[in-house]
């Protein structure tokens, strides 16, 4: 899998990336919801670039031997471990997991594969109180 320079906004295009494939596909009311969003809760990136990184991610999948991508759970832990390594600016971190909830929150639905994903990042960058702070929406999370 290919590296991006920390803090990059490739590094940070692949986290939301991931979280936008964490279910499997990546639907409109995703994308959408990131357009969306004004200029200063954005990455700063275009969306072409988004979609370069997240082609890119797709590659790397694809060329690691994981065919196929149903969810997140097919990247190991040390994988997204790795993947969340590049991204150490609180600010950004913040600002990330705000996107990423915004992605998850898009359809209405939390997948089990946007659920793991959103608890790695929040458990790997030590963020708990913060998004415990964030205001209550109503989701439906997937049945056990």
């Amino acid at each position: 899998m290919r590296s991006y320079p920390r803090n990059s906004p490739q590094a940070a295009a692949r986290i939301v990336a991931m979280m936008m494939l964490a279910d499997g596909h990546a639907c409109h009311s995703e994308s959408t919801a990131l357009g969306d969003l004004p200029p200063d809760e954005s990455l700063g990136i275009s969306r072409e670039t988004l979609l370069d990184v997240m082609q890119d991610f797709c590659q790397d999948i694809q060329t690691c031997g994981q065919h196929q991508w149903s969810d997140a759970s097919c990247l190991d832990e040390r994988t997204i471990a790795c993947f969340l390594s590049e991204i150490d600016d609180p600010f950004l971190r913040r600002k990330l997991l705000n996107l990423c909830a915004c992605v998850v929150e898009a359809d209405h639905h939390v997948s089990e594969g946007e659920a793991l994903l959103m608890s790695a990042a929040i458990e790997s960058w030590g963020m708990q109180r913060e998004m415990l702070a964030r205001p209550a929406r109503t989701l439906h999370f997937p049945s056990d």
